[in-house]
């Protein structure tokens, strides 16, 4: 994955407007169906759910004992912290940082409305998260770090926030091939994928070279054009392939997914 240049101010300008937009949309809808499937065992407030813009539900792909400190890269709505809170318990605490002054005042209340007092939110850039060196025992992010000019960063700031022998539990999106450049555009232009989506093998590749171990990088969905319906329904997604030929949706029809990607960051090794 290469870091973008000079345009990354730009890409940040973009990504806050569409999200701070959907942060609004978000607060008149009713859960859409893929956070309902993700999130449904979850006892979540029914705004965070219909904020909600991930991949996975993280809180049940990581395990999460009690007193664990998390810290969620591009925190949203607040679902994945909220998740996560409830399992890590009142020894526990989870920190939220986001780039939308929108979302973190919607996570806040979130979280004001669960009722829960061990998490918060923090505005600023996952490329240089207001984070302490070594704090935290898992990092997650859902599906935030492809909205990223400088995806080798975001993961280079979460293995600085990360002490010695804890995790990464990312998920995000990738592409299995080139897509389409209608569907491209569709993406950045609707979603803020405008710093694009790396192949998938090129996550595991910068997580190596930045030193994580135990890398492990698993494709939970390759998206169909059966799911369009069901991006459609997000604040997001309402007519996002509408301008998309029909020969190109079936072009991309499995060719972008969504990765779990797992790493530790290692101890140093005993003298």
């Amino acid at each position: 994955m290469h870091d973008a240049g000079p345009d990354a101010p730009t890409i940040h300008e973009q990504v806050r407007e569409l999200y701070g937009a959907a942060a609004k949309t978000s607060t008149t809808r009713e859960p859409h169906p893929m956070a309902t499937a993700l999130y449904g065992q979850e006892d979540l407030p029914v705004g965070a759910l219909a904020a909600s813009l991930g991949c996975a539900n993280l809180a049940v792909l990581v395990e999460l004992p009690a007193g664990t400190t998390v810290v969620d890269l591009g925190s949203g709505g607040g679902v994945d912290a909220l998740a996560c809170a409830r399992r890590v318990g009142p020894s526990g605490r989870v920190i939220g940082v986001d780039l939308t002054p929108e979302m973190i005042n919607l996570a806040t209340r979130h979280a004001a409305e669960a009722g829960l007092t061990n998490l918060e939110f923090r505005l600023g850039r996952i490329e240089a998260l207001p984070v302490d060196d070594a704090s935290a025992d898992v990092v997650i992010s859902n599906c935030a770090i492809s909205l990223s000019p400088a995806k080798d960063r975001v993961l280079t700031e979460a293995w600085r926030v990360l002490k010695p022998g804890g995790r990464l539990a990312i998920t995000d999106l990738a592409t299995l091939r080139p897509l389409p450049a209608s569907i491209r555009d569709a993406l950045a232009t609707r979603l803020g994928l405008i710093g694009g989506t790396p192949p998938a093998e090129e996550y595991g590749e910068a997580l190596d070279r930045i030193g994580f171990a135990d890398t492990s990088v698993q494709v939970l969905h390759a998206f169909s054009l059966t799911d369009v319906a069901l991006l459609e329904a997000t604040a997001l997604g309402g007519g996002i392939l509408a301008a998309v030929p029909e020969s190109d949706l079936h072009a991309a029809d499995g060719a972008l997914a969504a990765l779990h990607l797992a790493a530790t960051k290692p101890a140093p090794a005993a003298s």
